[in-house]
């Protein structure tokens, strides 16, 4: 327990409020709109990074995902 209490403050108490912080001033800088659109598409820029980054594979579902997540995030925004 005492070897895994530093990685327990950092992810709980660093990671957690830092990015609820963070995810409050985008908010309010950037108004709930967008701010929801780039946290929709965050998944698929991860995705696409990996394959640059990483040299993943740029698999069959995985541009399936990405394309039917950027559709939605479009087609929500339209109406």
């Amino acid at each position: 327990m005492q070897e895994a209490m530093p990685y327990v403050v950092v992810q709980g108490l660093g990671v957690g409020v830092l990015s609820t912080i963070g995810f409050s001033y985008a908010v309010s800088q950037l108004g709930s709109a967008k701010a929801s659109t780039i946290g929709s598409i965050s998944p698929c820029l991860t995705a696409l990074l990996a394959v640059v980054i990483f040299n993943e594979p740029l698999t069959l579902a995985i541009v399936c995902g990405v394309a039917l997540t950027v559709i939605g995030v479009v087609l929500f925004n339209r109406g």
